[in-house]
Order: structure tokens, then C-alpha cells, then sequence
């Protein structure tokens, strides 16, 4: 995948694609992205079948409320630890394959405002 975009930044003419497809190396090549990807491909998977069944126009009522009652059991079983545990390892599988740091990122730490203080620098800014 990174050969095919590294190819299209170098040989596209189009500076929107060339720009976009030399920025996505970045973007693809983190443990992050390969851990979502290993998280959302069951989800994407269920509610792709579930939504190709309900397109069926020969599907009645009660198959598909049954199917949605299967879909929403299969999303609560999606968010057990285990199964986070198991994307986990697969996730940093692909990160030691493809010489990926296998670690999130630390998060960011956030700031909060006094909310007494942004009234009055607000009214400062409309005086």
C-alpha cells in the first residue's frame, strides 16, 4: 500500500493528489491507525452484511428485526476487553512486520479554562 502512494506522489501531475498522497505515509504508518483498523474491521464487516440484508426486497419484517437484534448483540460483544486484547495483539503484530513502534501515542494533556475568567475577557472583548 505505502509503494502504490509513494508512486502516485511521484509520478501524479495533479498537486491536490500529490500533496494528499505524500502526507498519507505519515498518517497510515503509526501503531494507531493499524489499531483501528484491526478494532473497526469486525464492526465494518457486521454492518456491512446486516445492511445488505435489509437491502433484500424480499426480506420481511421479522427477519429483520431479527437481524438487528443478531447486529446489536454482535456490537456488544465487539467491546469486550477480550476482543480488544486480541486487535491489540494483531495490531502490533503488523506494527513489528512493518518496523512500527508498537505504542500509542500519550495524550495530550488538557487545559481548563476558569470559567469567571472567559466571562470577563469576554466582556473586555466587546467593550
Amino acid at each position: 500500500m505505502l509503494a502504490t502512494i509513494e508512486h502516485v506522489s511521484l509520478t501524479t501531475t495533479d498537486g491536490s493528489v500529490r500533496g494528499t498522497a505524500a502526507g498519507l505515509p505519515l498518517l497510515v504508518s503509526n501503531y494507531k491507525f493499524l489499531l483501528s483498523l484491526q478494532l473497526l474491521t469486525p464492526i465494518m464487516e457486521a454492518i456491512n452484511n446486516i445492511s445488505e440484508t435489509l437491502q433484500s426486497s424480499t426480506i420481511g419484517i421479522m427477519k429483520a428485526q431479527q437481524q438487528i437484534r443478531a447486529l446489536t448483540k454482535e456490537l456488544q460483544r465487539l467491546r469486550d476487553d477480550d476482543v480488544f486484547t486480541a486487535a491489540s495483539d494483531r495490531a502490533t503484530e503488523l506494527a513489528t512486520k512493518f518496523d512500527i513502534e508498537p505504542q500509542l501515542p500519550a495524550e495530550r494533556q488538557r487545559y481548563h479554562v476558569d470559567s469567571t475568567i472567559t466571562c470577563e475577557l469576554q466582556l473586555a472583548c466587546h467593550l
